[in-house]
């Protein structure tokens, strides 16, 4: 409501058109995501996170060429970055498994293995175990805070990993893992709800 009302003061806010796509992105309201979205994108087409946003709601909208087109204008903005490769691996694994993988191997080398978000990539790549990447979560970590959070995404990439494999049982327990954590503002939190309605309905359309 507030950032409509912003809009209705200013509606060449580019961010206020962005929150807006993003809370119709979380309710599934994906076609009025997608006007908020471009109408930033007119706006401000640097804008840091629209590519992100708008390449999830086409992921969950199921449109994977459009997801995958998306997430590599967002990787390209900064091809350093783990998350960013992550999500152009989720895309590009729903159209072609084998060469997303390749194509992993590739931009991680970017990251260096040691920190947070190459072992996220390694774990997504089948370099490490599970147990692996939750003991990675552990180290160098200062607060509770900071735990939880890198919990939050451990869970989630567990859980996207499992999916992938057609674990749905493992992983809607990670997915509503991620859920516990309560970490809001993390795009993992996010979009664990759309992980477990896409794995419910897939389960759902699985029984005959």
């Amino acid at each position: 409501l507030e950032m409509n009302k912003a809009l209705a003061l200013e509606p060449a806010m580019a961010d206020a058109w962005h929150y807006v796509g993003i809370y119709y992105m979380q309710n599934g309201n994906y076609s009025n995501a997608y006007e908020a979205f471009d109408s930033v994108i007119e706006l401000s087409p640097e804008h840091d996170f629209v590519y992100l946003n708008r390449g999830l709601t086409s992921y969950y909208d199921g449109q994977f060429d459009m997801a995958f087109t998306d997430f590599a204008d967002f990787y390209f903005q900064d091809p350093s970055d783990a998350y960013r490769i992550a999500w152009q691996y989720f895309a590009a694994f729903e159209l072609d498994s084998g060469r997303a993988t390749e194509q992993l191997r590739q931009q991680m080398q970017a990251v260096p293995a040691r920190t947070w978000g190459g072992g996220i990539l390694r774990f997504l790549a089948g370099d490490i175990s599970e147990n692996q990447l939750i003991s990675a979560a552990f180290q160098g970590i200062e607060t509770h805070q900071e735990l939880v959070e890198r919990l939050c995404e451990a869970y989630f990439y567990l859980g996207k990993k499992a999916a992938m494999q057609g674990d749905t049982e493992q992983a809607l327990n990670y997915f509503k893992l991620v859920l516990m954590t309560n970490v809001y503002s993390f795009v993992e939190h996010r979009v664990a709800r759309a992980e477990l309605y896409r794995l419910r309905e897939a389960d759902q359309k699985s029984v005959p």
